[in-house]
Parts: structure tokens; C-alpha cells; sequence
């Protein structure tokens, strides 16, 4: 029985972690709520709402660093030379 509470109360946690505020996915991306504001009208950042409320996924807050991340051309090929050997 513990167990079933146990692995319950961390799935739940999981969730809990998975939506983040507007001020905390600002936050996370280290941008003003106004600048991430702008990028959600645009639909770059999906956005749940609940109610009044709008939250966003971590998923697509991560999603969204990843697709601006820039590497630089040595690390672009470093990356491709692991691929190809």
C-alpha cells in the first residue's frame, strides 16, 4: 500500500513541475514576462490556459531553448564527425 501512495505522490510531483507560471517560464528563459508575452502571441511557445490562468509547458520551454541555442561551427562539425564514425 505504501508504495501505491508513493509512486502516486511522484507522478503527481512530476505534473506539479511540468507547468510553470508565467513569472517562472519567464524566469527560466531569463526573459522579461513582456518579452515572453510577445513570443507566446506569436505561438512560438504554446501556452495553457486554465481558467484565468496561463501556464506553460517545461517541455516547450526547453523545446524553445533548444531552437534558439547556436553552436558554433567547430562544434557543428565535432558533432557531425561522432555522427559519421
Amino acid at each position: 500500500m505504501t508504495r501505491f501512495w508513493e509512486d502516486r505522490k511522484d507522478r503527481v510531483m512530476e505534473v506539479e513541475v511540468a507547468l510553470k507560471t508565467r513569472q517562472e517560464a519567464a524566469a527560466y528563459l531569463r526573459v522579461g514576462i513582456r518579452k515572453l508575452d510577445m513570443i507566446a502571441a506569436d505561438g512560438t511557445i504554446p501556452r495553457v490556459k486554465i481558467g484565468k490562468r496561463t501556464l506553460f509547458k517545461v517541455v516547450d520551454l526547453n523545446d524553445y531553448i533548444r531552437a534558439h541555442t547556436e553552436t558554433s561551427q567547430e562544434d557543428a562539425d565535432a558533432v557531425a564527425a561522432r555522427i559519421m564514425s
